[in-house]
């Protein structure tokens, strides 16, 4: 290895997100300025203490069913597979007026793999000025009408299909 580098350290590795350096020590001697450069190299960086293992994050409780009758994704549920979509439509009133929203619907994936139960979570009227929060309303509309057509593979539970709860967030841009 060669050991006159100069006032160029080498990277030799990385280590925790950390360069592993090498710095010809016979320069430091020699030049006045670097021993503050290998000073300021190698100052420990304060790093967040481990967490220990008796405060680690509680585990999560499943209960599946809920007491709704719904099964919930996780804790041995696989989850349903959308095999058909359909995009929703701008509403005219809308298009018109060029609005831009976010829907947010939750519904029920049923043991057939169709939508039940849709609602609204989040509206698109929610920022909307209050002159067409209307609109965004019909955006709601829309985006209903179109999770009502999906279709999806049963989400399964011990190899049995289950209805389980699903939230899919509908963005209407104009291009």
């Amino acid at each position: 290895m060669n050991r006159n580098v100069g006032y160029t350290p080498h990277v030799l590795g990385f280590r925790n997100g950390a360069a592993k350096l090498e710095v010809n020590f016979q320069d430091i001697l020699r030049r006045p300025m670097l021993p503050l450069l290998v000073l300021l190299l190698f100052v420990p960086q304060a790093s967040p203490a481990p967490v220990p293992e008796t405060q680690a994050q509680p585990s999560v409780r499943c209960e599946n069913p809920g007491k709704d009758g719904r099964y919930h994704i996780g804790c041995g549920v696989k989850p349903p597979e959308l095999i058909y979509k359909v995009e929703p439509e701008f509403s005219e009133e809308a298009r018109k007026k060029k609005v831009a929203a976010t829907t947010k619907i939750s519904f029920t994936v049923d043991v057939n793999g169709r939508p039940t139960d849709i609602h609204v979570v989040r509206s698109a009227s929610e920022g909307l000025n209050k002159k067409i929060q209307k609109v965004g309303l019909s955006l709601d509309q829309k985006a209903m009408e179109a999770v009502a057509k999906y279709r999806f593979t049963p989400a399964t539970f011990n190899g049995q299909p289950v209805p389980v709860e699903v939230n899919v967030e509908i963005n209407f841009q104009i291009f």
